[in-house]
Formats: C-alpha cells, sequence, structure tokens
C-alpha cells in the first residue's frame, strides 16, 4: 500500500502513538512459523529515500518472514519453560 490514508483500515491513533505523524509508504507482512500457525504481522512504514516500495523490497521482507516466526514461536517456548519452572518453584517451596 502506498498513499492511502482514506483505507478505512488506516489508524492515525497507532501510528501517532509510535510517533509516525505521516505515513507515505507501507509495507506488511504476516509472520508464521514453520507449522503455519499465525504469530503476527510485520509493518513497515515510510521508505527512506523517494519512498517508492520496490518489488525487491517485497521479496526481501518475504526472505526473513519465515525466521521472524521461529523467533517469535522460540521466545514463546522459553516463556512457557520459564512459566513451568516458576510453578515448580513454587510448589517445592510450598512443600518445605
Amino acid at each position: 500500500m502506498q498513499k492511502n490514508k482514506h483505507l478505512h483500515t488506516f489508524s492515525s491513533e497507532i501510528d501517532n502513538m509510535v510517533g509516525v505523524h505521516s505515513v507515505e509508504s507501507m509495507l506488511i507482512g504476516p509472520i508464521f512459523d514453520r507449522d503455519g500457525n499465525l504469530k503476527g504481522v510485520i509493518q513497515l512504514i515510510n521508505k527512506e529515500g523517494d519512498g517508492i516500495i520496490t518489488e525487491q523490497d517485497r521479496i526481501e521482507l518475504d526472505s526473513l518472514l519465515p525466521s521472524l516466526g521461529e523467533i517469535i514461536k522460540t521466545a514463546d517456548e522459553v516463556r512457557e519453560i520459564n512459566n513451568v519452572s516458576s510453578g515448580i518453584e513454587l510448589y517445592l517451596m510450598k512443600a518445605e
């Protein structure tokens, strides 16, 4: 999407929260893990230079998306391990 602030899905409130006051160009990609689970969405805005998003930009983003999915999946797994470890630790402390 480029230079289309009139879409009903555009929300200037979100952009203002992160300090973006004008959206000139945007590239969006879904982030899936290797099992096909949606882990998130990445939004890249306001390309530097001429601001025109090219097919090469799309290709480069697409090449990063699988790695981002695995990074997020790993972070989720680590958080789950930490939660289980904390639960075991609390259980053992109460048992003493």
